[in-house]
Formats: structure tokens, sequence, C-alpha cells
């Protein structure tokens, strides 16, 4: 059972489903806008900048990337906050470099990514949302 926005509890499966999703959705959803185009000349990289953005990525360079954000940062409605791949880094550290390495030099293997069944993990035992 959840608490929908009213304040009432929701026990029918399908409900709950669309509660959820509702939810998740208007989380992750931003207010539209009008855009500002800025005019400015950003600077040029010269050859030897260019080599280093140029080339492939090592993994320790993945794992003080993944170090560098900030733990509760939200990546979007279906990516992890960065503390679950800080805390939990000796578990999932080395596949997770592995899959970086892998679609960095095989782009096109992002669709597998697309194709994963994902599921919510509670972060809670008992979650009222509002």
């Amino acid at each position: 059972m959840l608490k929908n926005g009213e304040g009432e509890w929701i026990d029918d499966p399908f409900a709950l489903m669309e509660l959820v999703r509702t939810y998740f959705s208007n989380l992750y959803t931003e207010e539209g806008g009008e855009l500002e185009v800025l005019q400015v000349e950003f600077p040029t990289l010269d050859g030897s900048l260019w080599a280093g953005v140029a080339r492939d990525p090592d993994a320790e360079e993945v794992k003080r990337a993944i170090r560098a954000v900030g733990a509760l940062k939200a990546l979007g409605k279906d990516g992890l906050n960065p503390i679950f791949f800080q805390k939990c880094w000796e578990t999932v550290g080395p596949s997770l470099v592995q899959f970086i390495l892998d679609w960095w030099a095989n782009p096109g293997k992002i669709r597998e990514v697309n194709s994963t069944i994902l599921v919510l993990i509670l972060k809670v035992l008992q979650p009222i949302f509002h």
C-alpha cells in the first residue's frame, strides 16, 4: 500500500503501478521555458589538449570520474545515484569499468542497455509518496 497525493491509501495493483509511474515521471520532469542562446566565442584547443580529449579512457580515469560526481546527483529517471557505485565499488566497479570501456570502443553496443529490464529498489522499508 502507498499513500497518494490526496492522503488516500492505495492497494489496487493497477492503481499502485500508475501511482508509482506518475510519481517518478513527475519527479524528473522539468518545466519548459525559453532557452537563451549565448553569443560567446569559445576558445579553441591546441594540438596537445585535443590529443588528450580524443584518446580512449582507461580504467583509472573511469574510477576517478565516478568518484568525482556528487554522491547524490540525480542522473535521470532511469539512472542510479553515484553513491551506489561509490559505496559498492568493490562489487560493481570492475563490471562498470569494463562496460564503459567496451561502450567507448563500440558505441553501437549502447542498444543492449536500452533493452535491459529495470526495477525500482526501495531505499526505505515503507515508502510514503506525496
